[in-house]
C-alpha cells in the first residue's frame, strides 16, 4: 500500500470513495478542489484508490495554536479493516504536527456507529454537539 498526496488525476477514483458514504460530487468538482487544496491523502493499492482523507488546517479565533480538521475519510468497503484508516491518520497527524497544529478534530454523522469506534480506538474523543442550518 502506497500513501500519498492526492492529485487532480486521482477525481474519478474519489468520487467512487465518497459516493460509499453516499457523498454525490462529480468528477470536476473533485478534480478543481484538488487544483486548489492540495489537502487531500489517499491510499493506493497495486494503483487502484483504496482510501481517501482529506482535511483543512486553519487557526480558530477561539485557539491559540492551529487545528487540523478531518473533512472526510473513507476507506473502501472491500479494504476495511485491514489498518489502511489507520495509515492515512498516522500520515495525517505527521502533517499536523508538521503544520504546528495542536489538536486534530472532526465531524462524523452520529449513526456511524462503526466510524464512532473507529476514532475512539485511535484516541479521539467525543467532545461536543455539532449544529447545522441551512441559511
Amino acid at each position: 500500500m502506497t500513501l500519498r498526496l492526492a492529485s487532480p488525476t486521482d477525481a474519478d477514483e474519489i468520487v467512487r470513495l465518497l459516493r460509499q458514504l453516499g457523498y454525490e460530487l462529480t468528477a470536476q468538482q473533485v478534480h478543481e478542489h484538488l487544483g486548489a487544496s492540495p489537502e487531500v491523502l489517499v491510499a493506493a493499492d497495486a494503483g487502484q484508490l483504496v482510501g481517501v482523507l482529506a482535511y483543512h488546517t486553519r487557526r480558530p479565533l477561539h485557539r491559540p495554536a492551529r487545528v487540523t480538521s478531518i473533512d472526510a475519510l473513507v476507506v473502501d468497503e472491500q479494504h476495511r479493516s485491514r489498518g489502511i484508516g489507520a495509515g492515512l491518520l498516522e500520515m495525517l497527524i505527521e502533517v499536523a504536527r508538521s503544520a504546528g497544529a495542536e489538536l486534530v478534530d472532526l465531524h462524523s454523522n452520529c449513526s456511524r456507529t462503526e466510524a464512532r469506534r473507529f476514532y475512539e480506538r485511535h484516541g479521539f474523543e467525543l467532545t461536543s454537539n455539532y449544529f447545522v442550518r441551512r441559511p
